[in-house]
């Protein structure tokens, strides 16, 4: 797993719950997932990590590298290698410079299964967050009560559809590795 936030870990998180082995590769030079620190107020600080971050990443190996040093891209090499599916929600140009684009991951191992979240499509580089696709989708303007301004959604549902599109897309990519051998570029949208 090479995703961070919710809508990716979400997905990864559904893998761990039927047993797979999910490692999830944390970016060290930014201290690991960002939802590390996204703690209420009333959570233990001393803590290195959240409630939130613990409901999508309970069960997996978590391991801190830096993607853009060599050795520790290579450790990453290593376990592709081994792997059945990444997902990753890497802006394009970011896998790239990385080297963790579909192009050359499928390379270090043929029959991979590569589930890439975007946040409004493979040609847009901009970043996103629930809340703005919220808007941006008009689930803002669907609740919330009459004569009144639009309201955030209690969860953060436009993350939570992604990763269900994406789990689905998963596996009926696993089913046609089953039968053809082959591996898969995925991917969905939280737009």
């Amino acid at each position: 797993e090479l995703a961070s936030v919710l809508a990716g870990p979400a997905v990864g998180q559904f893998f761990a719950e039927l047993g797979a082995r999910v490692i999830k590769i944390e970016n060290k030079s930014r201290g690991g997932d960002v939802t590390r620190s996204w703690r209420l107020p009333q959570e233990d600080r001393d803590r290195t990590y959240s409630a939130y971050y613990c409901s999508v990443n309970w069960g997996k190996e978590s391991r801190m590298l830096d993607l853009g040093v060599a050795a520790e891209r290579a450790e990453v090499d290593e376990l592709i290698r081994e792997a059945d599916l990444v997902i990753s929600n890497f802006k394009p140009a970011s896998a790239l410079k990385m080297g963790m684009d579909y192009a050359r991951l499928r390379t270090l191992r043929p029959g991979l299964i590569y589930a890439q979240l975007y946040a409004f499509g493979p040609d847009d580089p901009r970043p996103a967050f629930d809340i703005v696709l919220q808007a941006e989708t008009g689930f803002l303007n669907m609740t919330g009560e009459p004569d009144r301004p639009p309201v955030r959604m209690p969860v953060a549902l436009i993350d939570l559809l992604a990763a269900h599109q994406l789990k689905e897309g998963i596996l009926l990519a696993i089913i046609h590795r089953m039968r053809t051998g082959r591996g898969s570029f995925l991917s969905t949208s939280l737009y």
